[in-house]
């Protein structure tokens, strides 16, 4: 099984609807190929649920398993970071973060 694996730098936002959550965006080219990579037209895998996808993060010194999730509105994904990620890794709203990303394609 083939792996995206590629870095982004993106600023962390605090998102309250029901909750608050805070998430990182993965935009442009990298949402392009998650998008394509992740596709069941071309993996022949059937969709998770909401369209997340997969993936393994590591910020800094920290890493987690998550799954990262389209946003309808912009065409890219989120990528929700927990409060143990964010204090270990002294993150706050609006921070520039640098994000490693592991997505397992299913090609």
């Amino acid at each position: 099984m083939e792996e995206l694996d590629f870095t982004i730098t993106s600023a962390i936002y605090l998102y309250q609807g029901k909750g608050a959550w805070y998430f990182i965006r993965v935009e442009g080219e990298k949402a392009e190929q998650i998008k394509f990579f992740t596709d069941p037209k071309n993996t022949g895998r059937k969709r998770r649920g909401w369209g997340s996808v997969k993936v393994k993060a590591t910020v800094g010194e920290t890493t987690w398993e998550t799954s990262i999730f389209p946003s309808k509105e912009r065409g890219d994904y989120v990528l929700p970071v927990k409060a143990a990620v964010r204090k270990a890794e002294k993150l706050l709203d609006g921070n520039q973060v640098t994000v490693r990303l592991v997505i397992k394609t299913g090609l």
